[in-house]
């Protein structure tokens, strides 16, 4: 999910996004609190969202439910972003008891999770952040931290050859159909 971002903020030419999490496991809501930018609800409990988040959250609980698996009759605290019950809605095989949650190596979110969601009826978080410039440089510094120059040239040749000349020559080939984008055989 986070090298996709990246690659996906790379193929819109470095233009950013806002980026959705819906998690109760204090691991998966540090990881999206630590790599984006600008995410809500995060380590601080006294922000309130921002307008931006508000509404972006408000459309994901009006039109995108199913996609996270969240009944229409299940709660939304715009506070907090927090779905209560959020497990009606056919995805109560992935909830968990605060025990069995994988725990984040920062013992904040670990206490976040603990004191704002509420495992037996089964909340999550509904997290809303930014990709970006920084959140890009995050991640690459965390995925390649180990690689060597060669690893490295490696990694930046595939993002190349994936984002820039596999399109191109997909576009050059004749044979293939790219409707508005080239002229029909036999016309000038």
């Amino acid at each position: 999910y986070i090298l996709t971002c990246v690659l996906y903020y790379f193929r819109r030419q470095c233009r950013p996004f806002w980026i959705s999490s819906v998690s109760q496991v204090p691991a998966a809501v540090g990881l999206v609190g630590e790599t984006f930018v600008d995410v809500f609800p995060g380590l601080d409990q006294d922000a309130m969202p921002s307008p931006r988040h508000l509404g972006l959250a408000t459309q994901i609980m009006a039109r995108h439910r199913a996609a996270f698996g969240v009944s229409e009759d299940a709660a939304f605290r715009p506070d907090r972003f927090v779905i209560e019950d959020a497990y009606k809605g056919g995805s109560d095989h992935l909830k968990k008891a605060r025990a069995n949650a994988t725990d984040h190596r920062i013992g904040a979110y670990n206490t976040l999770c603990s004191q704002e969601l509420d495992y037996n009826r089964g909340d999550d978080f509904l997290q809303i952040g930014r990709a970006n410039a920084e959140a890009a440089r995050r991640i690459l510094r965390r995925r390649l931290a180990g690689l060597t120059g060669v690893g490295f040239s490696l990694q930046l040749g595939s993002l190349f050859l994936s984002s820039l000349v596999a399109p191109l020559a997909q576009w050059l080939n004749p044979a293939r159909s790219q409707g508005d984008l080239r002229a029909r055989k036999g016309t000038s």
